[in-house]
């Protein structure tokens, strides 16, 4: 299976994975499964993975959630471009630092969604939706164990 396969799939498992129905106590915990594939694919394969793919990921995400478009389009390329910043800085962090950055960019992810519908309408900000956050920084290992272990048997 090629890398470009491989990429593909990964986002339309991520994009399943975010509009899965799930009950009302366990949404505010579900990952940002896109950003999290978003950044890994970022961090693993930087010249196949890029702003331009963030904006398209961006766009298939506010068509299936409903939201306002171009608003995940946004997030996801402020994110992505901080991300590229700091990219050779976050090589050298341990799994658990990266976890703790992908946390804070989950969040700011969340804070400039927020920033946006609030600008637009008389949106409240809800604290549970930053447990999203959490529980991508908590993802973002298994993240890394699953690419380590994909490259190695494709090697």
């Amino acid at each position: 299976m090629s890398k470009t396969a491989v990429i593909t799939l990964s986002f339309l498992l991520s994009l399943i994975l975010s509009v899965l129905p799930l009950p009302e106590g366990l949404l505010e915990l579900n990952p940002a499964w896109c950003l999290l594939t978003l950044l890994f694919w970022t961090y693993s394969n930087p010249r196949r993975v890029n702003i331009g793919v963030a904006w398209c990921i961006g766009m298939m995400v506010d068509g299936l959630t409903g939201s306002l478009i171009g608003l995940h389009a946004l997030t996801f390329v402020i994110v992505v471009y901080v991300f590229d910043l700091f990219y050779r800085r976050f090589q050298m962090f341990h799994v658990l630092q990266q976890s703790l950055v992908i946390g804070v960019l989950v969040t700011g992810s969340f804070f400039i969604s927020f920033s946006v519908r609030h600008m637009l309408s008389d949106s409240t900000f809800a604290w549970p939706m930053l447990l999203c956050a959490i529980t991508s920084g908590v993802c973002w290992p298994f993240y890394q164990f699953l690419g380590q272990k994909f490259h190695l048997m494709r090697s």
